[in-house]
Formats: structure tokens, sequence, C-alpha cells
């Protein structure tokens, strides 16, 4: 990055939608993640969606511990990413890149539940679990 460009740091807890992805990327690992963000929409009872990449180490714990439907907070460099959909049209997306994210130990019993029944969808109409009482730490 360029010393002269201003970034945005944005600091948010949510709940992750889909499995860690953990990837090679030359010597260099990434743990993408998709998160559910209560009120990130601008409506009290929306959610916005956000993209956030954890490299090296922490992307490799990421990738190990998390799963989703866990409530994690984040912070990072907000960053907004263009791209092409597969019909052609462009569409935007937010990223939190190079992430430091924090998140609770599992449960002692791995088969129980996280959150409540209560759902938010994706923009593509995929459902997501969620529940406003889980939202603390």
């Amino acid at each position: 990055m360029r010393t002269n460009e201003l970034t945005n740091h944005y600091r948010g807890m949510g709940i992750i939608t889909a499995e860690p992805k953990l990837l090679n990327i030359g010597e260099h690992q990434v743990c993408n993640l998709r998160v559910a963000v209560p009120g990130l929409a601008g409506r009290d009872e929306s959610f916005g969606f956000l993209d956030i990449a954890v490299w090296g180490a922490p992307g490799a714990a990421c990738a190990k511990h998390l799963t989703r439907r866990m409530t994690i907070t984040f912070s990072g460099p907000l960053e907004l990413r263009a791209f092409q959909r597969k019909d052609g049209s462009d569409g935007k997306a937010l990223r939190i890149a190079s992430a430091t994210v924090q998140f609770p130990p599992r449960p002692r019993n791995s088969n129980e539940a996280l959150l409540d029944d209560d759902t938010a969808k994706e923009p593509d109409g995929q459902v997501v679990g969620v529940g406003d009482d889980e939202i603390s730490l």
C-alpha cells in the first residue's frame, strides 16, 4: 500500500456463515471467512456480509478451530473489492484484509448449538443461522 493512501480500520463482531477455507498462495497461507454482521446494512434487524482474510499462522489457526455459525470478533483494514459475476454483471463486496480474529473456545460438547434458530439470508438466498442473544462473547 502506498503511504499517502487513507485506510478505514473496521472492528466488529459477526457470525461465520460458511466453513472457513484455507488456501496456499505461494509460500503463504490465507484463511477466508464469510461473516454476517448484525446492523451492517444500516437497519436494526438486517445483516451485512463481510469477507475476511486472515494470513499466516493466525489464518491456519482460524481454519483449524473455527466453524460455520460461530461468533467471532475481528478487526482490520476495510477494502471495497470489485468483481464480475458469472452472468457478466459487476458486483462489489466489502472485505477485511489482514484481519485479526478473536474467537471463544469450543463448547464442551461439539454437538451443542452455538446459535438459536433465527435466520439471516446471504445475498444469494442461502439461509444462515443467527441469533440476537448469542452476539455477545
